[in-house]
């Protein structure tokens, strides 16, 4: 079994840029080791391990006006390379991330700093390398903890409102892939 812990840096006043990728592997004689870079160093970005890759998604580059980026990336089990995959439908950054039945699932985020959150939703095929829009989040939030747990994705928490606003919440809602639909 092999774990990718990713390293950070501080960068402006509160935030941190993706600056190393260390990998585990769970062998006779465990070990660390560092891989490959990604591309572009990136922060408050979506990462997700499926049972063959992990994947990197948007976030954005830095800079006092970060936009968000529709960058996504996959580090293949097979390899120790980022592979650009196709990019997602819109710039995301601060979103949840799960995978359900074999997708990877962006939820809401922010288009960029200063922004209101999204409630917009994407999901990745890796057998087609696309992505699709789904049914949109009934709140939309940025930093929200997302799970996939018997069928289903629930986003739990996060910020309703703009980066600078903090508006929390404590609503949960639940996405039925069966319906195409939230509820909370």
């Amino acid at each position: 079994q092999r774990m990718v812990v990713m390293k950070r840096r501080p960068f402006w006043p509160s935030f941190l840029i993706l600056t190393g990728i260390f990998a585990y592997q769970a062998n006779a004689e465990p070990v660390w080791r560092l891989i490959s870079p990604l591309p572009t160093p990136r922060q408050v970005h979506m990462a997700v391990g499926t049972s063959d890759a992990v994947y990197v998604l948007g976030g954005n580059t830095g800079g006092s006006q970060a936009n968000g980026s529709k960058a996504a990336y996959k580090l293949s089990e097979a390899s120790d390379i980022w592979i650009p995959i196709a990019p997602l439908p819109s710039p995301v950054g601060a979103g949840g991330v799960a995978v359900l039945d074999g997708y990877v699932y962006v939820i809401g985020g922010a288009a960029s700093l200063g922004t209101y959150a999204l409630n917009s939703v994407y999901r990745y095929s890796p057998a087609t390398n696309s992505w699709q829009t789904m049914a949109s989040l009934n709140q939309g939030r940025r930093y929200a903890g997302c799970v996939a747990l018997d069928g289903y994705i629930y986003a739990v928490g996060g910020g309703s409102r703009s980066w600078s606003d903090a508006w929390r919440t404590d609503r949960v809602e639940r996405y039925n892939p069966a319906t195409n639909s939230w509820s909370d």
